[in-house]
């Protein structure tokens, strides 16, 4: 089975000194507070929100999110009321897309899970521009971006359905010593760009190594057990 993934039950926390998403995040700013809530009335769960070119959340280099040539999944949860583009979820560095992977909406308002190597080669999947539908519609939903590079192939799930697929086997390792997790925006050497503005996130999750990829049946059981708790008073 794959590894664990790191669960954080309120999602991403809002401290100076975040703990939250594995207890790994740290805030970029001081002085600028994310929005926390209820993921619906009365609800036990929290999402995170109110993200902007100076409110996002970030983790400096870190060797737990760069899956270089090995098996990966990322997967969480986003409401959003504004259209895009907007970055959610990136793993890269600064200016350029280079050896990174990165969930955002596009303009369109459908959902990218993009892939990148160090040579810049990339491979990504939209899900929902193709079939009409667009995700700025204020309602939960759950991601889920699954890499096998045995297979070489990643899979590409908006609750609990396969979205696409698409073959891996022209990317090479996605390795580098100045990459950083980012939340809710795109960071660059001047004004970081993309902010998920409309957006709110909870329960983050990521896994590396090896069989770290989901199956679509572990996918679907995820979606199922957890949409319960983005009901009105759920625990």
């Amino acid at each position: 089975p794959p590894p664990p993934f790191f669960h954080a039950q309120d999602g991403i926390r809002a401290q100076p000194r975040s703990r939250g998403l594995g207890d790994v995040y740290k805030r970029q700013y001081d002085g600028n507070a994310i929005t926390e809530g209820a993921v619906e009335s009365g609800a036990e769960l929290n999402g995170y929100s109110g993200w902007s070119s100076t409110v996002w959340l970030y983790r400096a280099n870190d060797a737990d999110f760069a899956p270089t040539t090995g098996d990966f999944s990322v997967a969480g949860w986003f409401k959003c009321t504004g259209g895009g583009p907007q970055c959610f979820f990136r793993y890269g560095v600064s200016d350029t897309n280079t050896n990174s992977w990165m969930v955002q909406m596009n303009s369109d308002e459908s959902i990218r899970f993009m892939l990148r190597d160090s040579a810049g080669t990339n491979v990504e999947i939209d899900a929902g521009a193709s079939a009409g539908r667009n995700y700025e519609d204020s309602t939960w939903h759950m991601f889920a971006g699954s890499v096998d590079r045995t297979d070489d192939i990643m899979y590409w799930y908006i609750d609990g359905q396969l979205e696409g697929t698409a073959s891996t086997s022209s990317t090479a390792s996605m390795t580098n010593t100045t990459q950083k997790l980012e939340i809710g925006i795109r960071d660059t050497s001047t004004t970081p760009t993309t902010p998920a503005t409309g957006s709110t996130f909870a329960l983050f999750r990521y896994a590396q190594g090896t069989n770290a990829y989901l199956t679509g049946q572990q996918v679907r059981h995820m979606y199922d057990a957890e949409k319960e708790m983005f009901k009105a008073n759920a625990e």
